[in-house]
């Protein structure tokens, strides 16, 4: 691996995967590779068991360093890399079970530092600056976890809010519906009873019954469909009775009119009819 020009790589990730089984040998001269632009060490060496060489002098630019020698049994040499864009760190180490070195390593910017030195069974003293910058991420995570179930809380009770106003002001169009209809009832009553006093020729008699079955057609219609959608409905049927009154007056007119013409032509005309009672609450 000597006297390669590496200096256009920006990416290293699982790099020596294939030749995990080489000998040591193989890695002379990795330490003089020029990484400066490299982004991801990620699994640079993993599973090179017999890797043992100086690592890379110039990693300032690296961001991601994940499982960089995850696996490698046989490393054992002095870290010294240069980590201060690092962000990943995650099990860099792992299964490193030779290793025993002193270690500097930046981890200011790191975002996960989970697992760096699991297993590492002959490691005595893991960087102090590690152990400080878990503790705090683990925090930083717990106060995220927090915050969020804060914010899901926040949102089953707005849910909750929402559904309790709409039930509270479905209850009150219910409680307009029913004054609607009562005072509906209220009206058909008034007509009926003056429908009922009303006595006229035969054919102004038929179209007033006309309007009384379409009148109780649509009382009909309004038990049917006793619900709240069904309002504006309601408020079409209410006008009508207006129009029907307007009717009645005009019957009542006609009727006046016709009593004075056979009074003076000496004569009487008089039609008895029956109203169907409609039981109203």
């Amino acid at each position: 691996c000597k006297n390669i020009d590496t200096s256009l790589i920006t990416d290293l990730t699982g790099f020596f995967i294939p030749f995990s089984k080489e000998p040591n040998e193989f890695f002379e001269g990795i330490s003089d590779w020029n990484v400066s632009n490299v982004e991801s060490f990620r699994q640079c060496f993993a599973y090179c068991k017999n890797f043992n060489q100086p690592l890379f002098k110039n990693t300032s630019n690296g961001k991601d360093f994940s499982m960089m020698l995850f696996d490698c049994v046989s490393f054992n040499q002095p870290i010294n890399l240069e980590t201060s864009n690092g962000e990943a760190f995650y099990g860099m180490f792992a299964n490193c079970s030779s290793l025993n070195q002193k270690i500097y390593l930046d981890f200011s910017k790191a975002q996960n530092i989970d697992s760096v030195f699991h297993n590492c069974t002959s490691l005595k003293n893991i960087p102090d600056n590690y152990s400080s910058k878990l503790q705090s991420l683990q925090e930083t995570k717990q106060k995220a976890e927090e915050e969020k179930q804060r914010i899901e809380q926040e949102k089953k009770n707005t849910r909750k809010q929402r559904i309790i106003k709409n039930v509270l002001g479905a209850y009150e169009m219910y409680l307009s519906y029913e004054e609607l209809l009562d005072r509906i009832y209220k009206r058909a009553n008034s007509i009926r009873v003056r429908i009922n006093g009303l006595k006229a020729e035969k054919k102004s008699f038929e179209n007033e019954k006309r309007n009384l079955e379409a009148y109780e057609k649509c009382i009909e219609t309004i038990e049917n469909r006793h619900t709240n959608k069904d309002t504006k409905a309601l408020i079409g049927v209410y006008k009508s009775f207006v129009d029907l009154e307007t009717l009645i007056a005009f019957l009542g007119k006609r009727k006046r009119d016709t009593d004075k013409l056979l009074q003076e032509q000496g004569l009487s005309f008089d039609i008895d009819f029956e109203r169907r009672s409609h039981k109203t609450n």
